[in-house]
């Protein structure tokens, strides 16, 4: 698995983008990306021929969520999160970016249950609920 990391956003948050070289199957783990980060994302998805099966949100803060709609355009992936961070994702309040004005809500295509699995390639991610 390779994994590269993108971080030309004003938060400074990490986007890391995990694929397998040989399947070109990957996953986008959280899209707090901003426009230098879609932009580096799409080259390299398109370089590398890259399917993004799923753009995975490690919890509903603002600033891992606030490239979601970007990133959906250019990978068409399902965007998925544990069923815990679900609220979060739907409500700017509580996922913090209408205090920042954006007003960010997000609709998960997909939420996720302990000990569920995300498989790309020959990689196999389990999901597990840390707080």
């Amino acid at each position: 698995m390779t994994v590269k990391t993108f971080n030309n956003n004003d938060m400074g948050q990490n986007v890391y983008l995990c694929y397998d070289e040989n399947s070109g199957e990957g996953v986008l783990v959280d899209a707090g990306c901003g426009d230098a980060d879609a932009k580096e994302i799409a080259s390299l998805v398109d370089e590398k021929g890259i399917t993004i099966k799923a753009v995975l949100l490690t919890h509903g803060h603002y600033d891992h969520i606030m490239g979601v709609y970007q990133v959906k355009r250019i990978t068409s992936a399902d965007i998925c999160c544990h069923e815990s961070e679900g609220e979060a994702l739907e409500n700017a309040e509580i996922n913090r970016s209408a205090i920042h004005g954006i007003n960010i809500e997000i609709k998960p295509d997909k939420l996720l249950s302990d000990e569920d699995e995300i498989r790309f390639g020959n990689t196999m991610l389990k999901v597990i609920r840390t707080c």
